[in-house]
């Protein structure tokens, strides 16, 4: 039985999209030691 608000997460292609958008935020972080606040913003209020 899928609810209707776990239908996004039954896409495994929702999942290759969140993993494409947190590269840019790992990297930062190992590269530079920096987040990056809007970009994680938007990332986060486009997958919620």
């Amino acid at each position: 039985m899928m609810f209707p608000h776990m239908i996004p997460y039954a896409e495994p292609f929702y999942f290759f999209l969140l993993a494409i958008a947190l590269i840019p935020i790992v990297l930062s972080l190992l590269i530079w030691k920096k987040r990056l606040p809007i970009y994680q913003s938007v990332v986060t209020l486009f997958f919620l």
